[in-house]
């Protein structure tokens, strides 16, 4: 498995699945910081916004949601704009009304529950990486 060596910002109100997902990541090669909802994750990303190059957020969390936190995100125009990815339990929700709006564009998304091998694809496809290469 290639190396991915990419910063990520991984959102997830369930500390089962944060963990979970940063074993993945880890696995693939990954540094991966972790926030529980959209607003800690905000306060992080703001502190150091060139240090991320993807954010996986869930879409459901407590104080700030997946989608506020996204919005918030793509607002910060000035700074360098990461991936974004969302994870959602939700198998009937329109990505499509998300990300034609070019302003508050997602990369992708995936479903729980995942499996490794979607998510190293995904990023794959993302960031562009021939995995065998």
């Amino acid at each position: 498995i290639k190396k991915l060596n990419k910063n990520v910002l991984l959102v997830d109100d369930e500390e089962g699945i944060r963990e979970l997902l940063q074993d993945m990541l880890n696995e693939f090669g990954m540094n991966v910081t972790t926030a529980e909802n959209g607003q800690e994750a905000l306060d992080k990303f703001k502190l150091s916004p060139e240090s991320f190059d993807l954010i996986i957020s869930d879409m459901k969390m407590p104080i700030m949601d997946g989608p506020t936190f996204l919005q918030e995100i793509r607002q910060l125009k000035h700074l360098r704009q990461p991936k974004f990815i969302f994870i959602t339990g939700g198998i009937n929700i329109d990505f499509s009304k998300i990300s034609n709006n070019s302003n508050i564009y997602i990369d992708g998304y995936f479903y729980k529950p995942f499996n490794e091998t979607e998510i190293y694809s995904l990023l794959t496809k993302i960031f562009k990486i021939e995995p065998d290469s």
